[in-house]
């Protein structure tokens, strides 16, 4: 009986977290004079915009994190395909739940920003003749 509460207890934080995940996450910041709500998922783009308004750039990847110096060029392809970035209120942690694939996570600080390379989408043509 006392693991069976015990569980329970874990799916119900655990779907606290995965709740939250489905709403929209904002965080209030003092701008001079304004007061504006921003939603750090939208600052995604801009890690120095992400950490200024208070969120945490997050550096997430599927697969575990290599020196890159100990890779082969394929290696490192895989390793930087496999990386991606988030801005989020919460802690970068709350990505291993949010994200089933994520297997390493770590925070990006200021100081780190401008290392930063968001991953390019790729983009497939199709010519039909």
């Amino acid at each position: 009986a006392a693991l069976m509460l015990v569980l329970l207890l874990y799916l119900a934080s655990v779907a606290e977290v995965i709740g939250t995940a489905t709403t929209a996450t904002t965080t209030s910041t003092t701008n001079t004079s304004t007061t504006r709500p921003v939603r750090c998922q939208s600052l995604r783009p801009s890690c120095d915009q992400c950490v200024d308004y208070g969120c945490n750039y997050c550096e997430v990847s599927s697969m575990e994190r290599r020196d890159p110096l100990l890779l082969s060029d394929t290696e490192l392809a895989a390793q930087r395909a496999a990386t991606d970035y988030a801005c989020i209120s919460g802690s970068c942690h709350d990505l291993l739940l949010l994200r089933p694939a994520t297997v390493y996570f770590r925070v990006v600080t200021k100081y780190e920003c401008g290392d930063v390379v968001l991953p390019t989408p790729q983009v497939t043509t199709t010519i039909t003749t």
